[in-house]
């Protein structure tokens, strides 16, 4: 799901009520009302919906936490104690541990 500013949401809680809680016919109307910013689909509205209902309406993106007994971790400082020019190209390719998570790892353990 895309991440939708508070004020999205609020114009999609308005639109749904205005359509008596159908979710197709809010996505449809909010496409037809607001040319200028992106279509959400009815799945987008009803998990939107119950994210603000809940009382999130900022989304909160989880973030893995990584330890020193990771095997991931464990195969990322072997491979950069070999290599330290290794690219992270070469390591997804060699490897298996993909571009973003080799990076990733690399930034938070410094």
């Amino acid at each position: 799901m895309s991440d939708y500013s508070p004020n999205e949401i609020v114009d999609m809680i308005i639109v749904l009520g205005e359509c008596h809680n159908n979710h197709n016919a809010a996505a449809r109307l909010y496409a037809e009302r607001l040319l200028d910013r992106r279509h959400p689909t009815n799945v987008t509205i009803h998990s939107s919906t119950v994210r603000a209902r809940r009382g999130r309406l900022a989304r909160q993106r989880r973030r893995r936490e990584y330890n020193e007994d990771d095997a991931r971790v464990v195969t990322i400082l072997v491979v950069i104690h070999l290599d330290p020019r290794v690219s992270s190209r070469q390591v997804e390719k060699e490897i298996g541990i993909s571009k973003t998570t080799f990076l990733r790892i690399l930034n938070r353990l410094r």
